[in-house]
């Protein structure tokens, strides 16, 4: 039986292991795909203002900020990963805490969600509109 009980640990360690190292590709494309919309038409207004000074080959200050964009997201996604696992692991551990956190996370969502149809996000309406910038 002690065989198998350290079968199941290196087993778990190397799942750990591969989920770590999987982790950091998935959040940046994840991030790509979310994020892309709404950095673009930031990205167009800081190369409309850089192009107001007179810099010429613009292409590479505009690339060095959007990967600075996505490098900052990609290090809060490293920080917050081992909390994430911490807080599964005592999930499966605490039956309780796991049937909690499907109703916290309804929770979550739901005020996120209600959020979007306060007056507190109406003044950022203004800056989404990117249609005038790509003509």
């Amino acid at each position: 039986m002690a065989c198998h009980r350290g079968f199941l640990s290196v087993s778990a360690q190397f799942f750990a292991a591969s989920v770590a190292a999987s982790f950091p590709g998935m959040w940046i494309a994840m991030t790509v795909a979310m994020m892309l919309p709404s950095l673009v038409p930031m990205l167009l207004r800081y190369r409309q203002a850089v192009d107001g000074t007179g810099q010429t080959r613009l292409g590479w200050p505009t690339a060095l900020v959007g990967t600075g964009y996505f490098l900052v997201w990609a290090v809060l996604g490293l920080a917050v990963f081992p909390l994430g696992v911490v807080l599964a692991t005592v999930g499966m551990r605490e039956p309780s805490l796991a049937r909690a956190v499907p109703i916290a996370m309804a929770v979550v969502v739901l005020t996120a969600g209600s959020l979007q149809f306060t007056s507190w996000t109406s003044p950022g309406a203004a800056i989404r509109e990117p249609a005038h910038l790509c003509s």
